[in-house]
């Protein structure tokens, strides 16, 4: 098993489309994901957090070499927009043998999601 750190993920900027293929994938319509006009005051659209989720379990897989997660969990801490691009970082828990941090953040530096997996031994 490998918990080597992988060079960051960076996506980006994110478009209308991107959010709206996801939502199609998923099945979540919330109108605040694609609709501006639903978007509060007027607002840009706001990204699902679950997208950025997936983005951070891409990097989790390209990073573990397939290895078998045990467990995956994330804290959502703010909002991305559509026009934001998102780089996910992270790396090993010397501490902890098997367990893996990770960060999604904006372009401005901003940590939108942080995210913990423990891989099977």
């Amino acid at each position: 098993m490998s918990t080597a750190a992988a060079s960051d993920l960076t996506v980006g900027p994110l478009t209308q489309t991107d959010l709206v293929r996801y939502q199609g994938a998923s099945g979540d319509f919330n109108a605040l994901h694609h609709d501006v006009t639903a978007a509060a005051e007027g607002r840009r659209v706001i990204s699902p957090g679950m997208y950025q989720a997936g983005l951070m379990d891409t990097w989790l897989a390209r990073t573990t070499d397939g290895a078998h997660v045990r467990s995956f969990a994330v804290r959502f801490l703010a909002p991305a927009y559509v026009g934001d691009t998102l780089t996910i970082t992270g790396g090993p828990v010397e501490a902890e043998p098997g367990v893996i941090e990770m960060e999604c953040r904006n372009e401005a530096g901003s940590v939108l999601l942080t995210g913990r997996a423990v891989l099977a031994e």
